[in-house]
């Protein structure tokens, strides 16, 4: 159970494929506002917040404010619903008229300046959804990459092995929001945040901040950091 607000928050703006500005300008208050609801600064939503942040997020309103029951917005009370029918497909299967394929990516290291490429995972198979999807929250489905997660320092939101979809058009760091970075030839997803002094503190959602601590990156030393996209899309196992 996600005990502290901030981490049920950040959890939810994931999982929904949302940033904090789009959250804020969505309920109808200050960025300000939902930042010290991301990281720490308030402890609480209440009334009309809560219920509008609650349904923008698709969580239920009693997890987002206590972390009790389940975070499905359907998964309490009496409202019963009707089982959905899975569309499973196989590989090679075509499209479906309302679907784009997103491809599944590996990561290596370029020669000689040390860069980090994108690389298409010929092995994987290519995510799919669906075309209202990117349309509603504004993506362009040529620039999303679908790549696998290695470790647990961003979790509870994104779990080892996670298949997390990165869109790479995304590139302009905004407080508290998690991106897939490159940092001196090393890959990553951590959430970034732009201090007062111009620095960059690189966090872990991952409490333990002996295993998973944060660092800075200087703003002198900004060359060595390099955005790959934002997270916006996160599947994890059961």
């Amino acid at each position: 159970m996600s005990t502290l607000l901030k981490d049920r928050i950040s959890e939810a703006l994931l999982l929904a494929g949302l940033d904090q500005s789009e959250l804020a300008r969505r309920i109808g208050v200050s960025s300000v506002a939902v930042n010290g609801w991301c990281t720490g600064a308030t402890k609480s939503i209440k009334g009309e917040n809560l219920l509008k942040a609650a349904m923008h997020l698709n969580v239920h309103p009693i997890w987002l404010a206590t972390g009790k029951g389940e975070r499905s917005p359907h998964g309490q009370g009496n409202i019963s619903t009707e089982p959905r029918p899975i569309r499973t497909f196989e590989d090679g299967d075509p499209l479906e008229e309302d679907e784009v394929e997103v491809a599944r990516l590996t990561l290596k290291a370029s020669a000689g300046g040390g860069r980090l490429q994108w690389e298409i995972d010929t092995k994987g198979t290519p995510n799919r959804f669906r075309k209202g999807w990117c349309n509603r929250k504004g993506f362009d489905p040529t620039k999303l990459v679908t790549i696998m997660a290695d470790g647990d320092s961003m979790s509870p939101a994104v779990q080892d092995c996670a298949s997390v979809t990165i869109n790479t058009a995304d590139v302009n760091a905004r407080n508290g929001n998690v991106y897939a970075i490159d940092y001196q030839g090393q890959f990553y997803i951590k959430r970034i945040f732009m201090e007062a002094d111009g620095s960059v503190r690189i966090s872990s959602d991952n409490p333990d901040k002996i295993r998973h601590p944060d660092w800075h990156v200087n703003k002198g030393n900004g060359d060595a950091l390099r955005i790959l996209g934002r997270a916006v899309q996160v599947q994890n196992d059961i």
